[in-house]
Order: C-alpha cells, then structure tokens, then sequence
C-alpha cells in the first residue's frame, strides 16, 4: 500500500490474486523486499515457513463500552468493508477510545488520535482490538 498506492481493498484484491499465480520465487523475493511482514495491511496473519505467531485475545469493536481504550488490530477483508473503513478514517494499529454508543445497534462514535469518527454497529463487529486493560494483564 505504502510503495504503490494501493487502497484497503485493492491490496487485498491484489494479493489473493498474485498468491494464487505468483511463481515462488517471486513470493520470496517479494516478502524479502518488504522485510518480511508478520500481517497484511488489514491485520490478518502472513503464513511464516515454520513458525506459528502469537495470538492476541481480539475482541469485535461492537463489544467496547463508552470510555474503554483499545488498540485496532484487524479488520474482516471484505471490499466494501475496507472501502468504508478507508473512507471514515479508521486507521490499524493505532489506539481509540469509545465515547458514545447508541441504542439499538447505533452507530458508534470513537476518537482516535485527534479525529472523531462514527462507526456503523455493523462494521464495529468487523473490527477487532485489544483493549488496552488485557495488553496491561498480559505483561503481568
């Protein structure tokens, strides 16, 4: 995405394409060159020859009350999805804090960094974070 430009969707349209097609050789070459990324752009886990990664206890967004801090980890890799989400601002791997949920499955509205964004309850379900509470819990 950095180096071409890519949007959400179409890095992950690309990539299941070139996964299926690319020659091996290529793939390495290519995983070297971006210095061998543990996820995706979306968070998903990259396959690494041998090794299992570490899982992290990911909870839906959808499930955060007001004034709870997390961390976006990982977003479901679907295009329209990740067409909102890009529209709306959200940005992985950066830190948010919930201030306002409404009734009935309402949109939510989150800060993170500076920016206020409303979120669908819908796309909240597809988002997953570590709340900031069980990353503190795991170091101990």
């Amino acid at each position: 995405m950095r180096h071409l430009g890519y949007s959400w969707r179409e890095a992950h349209e690309d990539a299941h394409l070139l996964e299926h097609v690319a020659p091996e050789r290529m793939m390495e070459r290519l995983d070297r060159f971006l210095n061998y990324p543990q996820t995706c752009p979306h968070g998903s886990w990259i396959p690494q020859k041998g090794e299992i990664p570490e899982r992290l206890t990911l909870q839906r967004l959808s499930e955060l009350r007001v004034g709870e801090r997390a961390t976006v980890i990982r977003l479901e890799e679907d295009g329209a999805l990740l067409d909102y989400l890009e529209r709306i601002g959200l940005q992985i791997h950066e830190p948010i804090e919930v201030q306002a949920v409404e009734d009935y499955e309402g949109p939510m509205k989150i800060l993170q960094g500076a920016k206020s964004i409303h979120i669908s309850y819908k796309a909240a379900t597809q988002v997953f974070v570590e709340r900031h509470e069980d990353a503190k819990d795991k170091r101990k």
